[in-house]
């Protein structure tokens, strides 16, 4: 189970309003970067017009910021809405600023019983939301229709690239169920394209995706996975466990 006290580097705050009731948001978060040494992830703004956003941004011990996230907290829909991740240019990718971001989002699902973090991945951030657990999830077909034809073209991949052909041929088929399947399958397909890439030296480089994705990470698979989260919350000093 996760913790459920403030701790000597996290403070919790119980927000109780119309749109999100009941809800635990981290006010402030202390944690070590190996680069930077200790930083701060802070609460610094909320929208209070009923949209319900929230932004986290991370700090070093002079105040300067170097990222944020700005995600929205549904507690009557069980979701949380990512609209935005955003690191620096200068401190992105080896810096790992951007997964404590992701570890922050984690830990709301986790502490207020969220089914899932839903995002819009960029065409260029899909390789790191997919590394901390996020999969395909997306229903519009026109995006399907993106993704399969990319695949197709990517001749590391033959035996994908071939499957992608088959559901393009498929796609054919305007009967409601049957694009509605095809689209499901497309999932999956881009779900193990992806595995596959990360497995490969510099995937961005190699196997750019071509659009923006939708995606999700589901409560249940974080906890099933929880040993691997819980490593990098070690690993980046932050007082949390799930």
């Amino acid at each position: 189970m996760a913790l459920q006290i403030n701790t000597p580097n996290i403070l919790w705050k119980t927000v109780k309003n119309t749109g999100i009731f009941n809800t635990k948001i981290i006010e402030s978060m202390n944690f070590r970067n190996k680069i930077f040494g200790d930083m701060f992830l802070k609460r610094v703004a909320s929208d209070n017009s009923g949209f319900n956003w929230l932004k986290f941004a991370v700090f070093n011990r002079c105040g300067k910021e170097f990222g944020y996230e700005i995600l929205k907290i549904s507690a009557a829909d069980k979701e949380i809405i990512g609209a935005n991740i955003f690191i620096h240019d200068e401190y992105r990718k080896k810096y790992r600023l951007g997964e404590v971001l992701r570890l922050a989002s984690i830990m709301h699902m986790v502490e207020n019983k969220i089914g899932s973090i839903k995002i819009t991945s960029k065409d260029s951030a899909l390789y790191f939301h997919a590394r901390y657990g996020f999969k395909p999830d997306f229903k519009e077909f026109y995006a399907r229709d993106r993704l399969l034809e990319g695949i197709s073209k990517d001749k590391s991949f033959p035996e994908l690239a071939k499957e992608a052909l088959k559901l393009i041929a498929r796609t054919n088929n305007p009967d409601p169920a049957n694009q509605r399947a095809v689209c499901k399958k497309a999932n999956e397909l881009l779900k193990r394209y992806i595995e596959l890439a990360l497995k490969s030296p510099a995937p961005e480089k190699h196997h750019p995706p071509r659009y923006s994705v939708d995606m999700s990470l589901k409560r249940d698979d974080v906890l099933a996975n929880r040993e691997f989260y819980n490593q990098l919350f070690e690993r980046n000093s932050i007082d949390y466990r799930i």
